[in-house]
């Protein structure tokens, strides 16, 4: 009988290489299978080349039994992306499919025979989409880490996979679903996280579970669909043994707690969680941030937050009553002002996102919505971030609009709605936010795009997660002066801290000479920091 001893998990989303979010979802499944004897290792197929086929190489040696593919993301939701690889009429996105589409052909040429197991939020959307269009059989919808250890131990046999939750599969051209169970989080549950992806936990913070579901009604919103309508909580004891076991992350400074929103549905869980974290003294240690509904959020809940140290992420959607009603939400404009009246009064951080050509948006509640925020401008502590047009997603009410009248859509309505549409009610997308950049108090710049010089600095930090030390100390003798500037620091901090001295010490002289090459005295400062660090290290050799 064939059996799975080993399983390499790929992380698919490009986007981190714009965006660095750790592989959460793929960490605890790494950490189930571990903890039951498999052997595990998560990849990234698009570093630290351009080429996935090399990247990939190393797959080849580990030979593994199964492959995991972890689909977070089919694309970014934005319509307005500057270099976005994907677009029609007044719109321009990124869609990645394509990209996993060439990732599966290249595990499919390095391992042939090898089944693959699709996975992750965005498979959960569109599961028999995806996987025809990918050419794949197999997938796992909804949470994974049951699952996925059920189908390793399942595997071949078809009687036993029968009873694997949430198993999607192709047999004979038919696709057959088993029922998806309640999630439980596990206790205990302290997960050791992926070295290879330290770069991730340093700029985007440490995700932390502390509750799954959703039970709101938004009209453009998947989260009820992936999550389930019902709540479960975390117990906080483990919650609290996690962030002990993070205290030891030096790189570590920042939680997320990945809640589809941190406040709902009422403030009882998170009241407690917060006061929790007070008294057993983490937010001194950490800072925290979360998504937040404007309703339910009280004086007495923002001054916890602030105690505590939280910036909140604002769901904010729009502040024209019309706009929210039509969207389904459960709070209106006057919860949004007291939500902003609340964080000003205590000082707490807050990002208010929100998004323009929603249905019943008209240019009068575009107006209002310009006007409240001026009202309450951007500070230090206040910013706004905003999104033009709604992506249309499968099995949301804004898709079943769209399906019934067809009205103000941008992009094709194609099988599953992967091909990246879009909802925009004042014209196209582009077209709305070129007349918006003139008015907002802060334009929105969606200049994210990917290029030789970015992707050769992540190289830098992804070869020396995976203790690559060579190898990325050769990319960064390759990297032109302001990306070596860049990188610099955290490099020669990590072969240090490692007791690779000779290796920080050649990374900091090739600084040296690359600064005191090119005569720009932009650099000087930084030349005098290299010079320290070279002088430490002669005291210490």
């Amino acid at each position: 009988m064939l059996t799975i001893g080993k399983v390499l998990l790929v992380y698919t989303d490009p986007y981190y290489l714009i965006k660095q979010v750790y592989p959460y979802g793929l960490d605890l499944l790494a950490d189930r299978l571990r903890q039951e004897g498999t052997t595990v290792q998560i990849t990234y197929p698009f570093l630290p080349g351009a080429n996935p086929a090399a990247n990939l190489a190393a797959a080849v040696d580990f030979a593994p039994d199964l492959i995991g593919l972890g689909i977070r993301n089919i694309d970014t939701a934005m319509a307005c992306e500057t270099y976005g690889d994907w677009g029609g009429d007044g719109y321009r996105t990124f869609y990645f499919l394509p990209r996993v589409r060439a990732v599966v052909d290249t595990l499919r040429t390095l391992l042939p025979g090898v089944p693959m197991i699709c996975g992750g939020g965005a498979f959960t959307v569109a599961p028999r989409q995806i996987l025809d269009d990918l050419d794949l059989d197999l997938g796992i919808v909804g949470e994974g880490e049951e699952a996925l250890s059920a189908f390793v131990r399942a595997w071949p046999e078809a009687s036993r996979l029968a009873q694997v939750p949430g198993l999607i599969m192709r047999r004979d051209g038919t696709f057959s679903q088993t029922p998806r169970r309640p999630f439980v989080f596990p206790r205990p549950h302290t997960p050791p996280r992926d070295g290879g992806f330290r770069q991730a936990l340093a700029a985007a913070g440490l995700p932390v579970r502390v509750k799954r579901g959703c039970n709101q009604g938004c009209s453009f919103c998947v989260e009820p669909i992936i999550e389930g309508r019902s709540f479960i909580h975390r117990d906080i004891d483990d919650v609290m043994a996690e962030l002990q076991a993070a205290a030891d992350l030096e790189t570590v400074d920042k939680i997320f707690f990945v809640d589809t929103e941190f406040n709902i549905p009422d403030l009882g869980y998170a009241t407690a969680l917060v006061q929790r974290l007070i008294t057993d003294g983490w937010h001194q240690r950490f800072r925290f941030v979360s998504q937040f509904l404007p309703r339910p959020f009280t004086e007495d809940f923002a001054r916890l937050l602030a105690r505590a140290g939280f910036s909140v992420i604002l769901t904010g959607t729009s502040f024209a009553d019309p706009v929210l009603e039509a969207a389904g939400v459960s709070y209106r404009q006057a919860d949004i002002a007291n939500t902003l009246d609340l964080c000003a009064r205590y000082h707490i951080d807050i990002t208010v996102d929100l998004i323009f050509g929603l249905p019943r948006e008209t240019r009068e509640t575009v107006d209002h919505s310009l006007r409240c925020m001026h009202q309450w401008p951007p500070t230090p502590l206040r910013r706004y971030e905003y999104t033009v047009g709604a992506r249309i997603y499968p099995g949301t009410p804004l898709a079943r609009q769209v399906a019934d009248d067809g009205k103000n859509v941008y992009g094709p309505l194609t099988p599953g709605l992967l091909s990246p549409c879009f909802y925009c009610a004042l014209g196209t997308p582009l077209a709305l936010k070129q007349r918006l950049d003139s008015r907002v108090p802060v334009p929105m710049r969606f200049e994210n795009e990917i290029t030789d010089s970015s992707r050769a600095r992540l190289a830098v930090g992804y070869l020396a997660d995976r203790d690559r030390i060579a190898d990325a100390c050769e990319s960064f003798f390759t990297l032109d002066l302001p990306d070596k500037a860049a990188v610099f620091d955290d490099l020669f901090r990590r072969l240090a801290d490692t007791n690779r001295l000779d290796a920080a010490r050649r990374v900091a002289e090739d600084l040296r000479e690359a600064i005191a090459a090119s005569g720009q005295s932009a650099y000087q400062g930084q030349a005098g920091v290299v010079d320290h660090y070279l002088a430490l290290l002669q005291r210490v050799s």
